[in-house]
């Protein structure tokens, strides 16, 4: 991802995991690399273990990249008061927002 990274894979200090990295292809990309066990216990987290552990699978310029489940990315979008975020997932999904 060399042509669209924003922010290269670095280090992380104080955060829910010890590696991070971002990509902009037209949609933003990020990923996350050991993630903190604890990081499930402060309510729903997108990248924490229960997330990690229900990965779903969604193609990409031919490539099967996991990703977390958009119940969780919904319910964390709904811990942060992110209703744009929240709107967008229940239309993807066909809910009524």
């Amino acid at each position: 991802m060399n042509d669209v990274l924003v922010e290269p894979v670095t280090p992380t200090h104080g955060w829910v995991a010890d590696w991070f990295g971002r990509a902009f292809d037209r949609a933003l990309i990020e990923w996350v690399s050991d993630v903190h066990a604890d990081v499930d216990t402060a309510g729903p987290h997108a990248q924490g273990p229960i997330a990690a552990s229900r990965r779903e699978p969604v193609a990409w310029r031919g490539h099967e990249i996991l990703c977390s489940p958009l119940d969780v990315q919904l319910s964390v979008c709904e811990a942060r008061g992110l209703t744009a975020e929240a709107k967008a997932i229940r239309l993807f999904v066909g809910e009524r927002p």
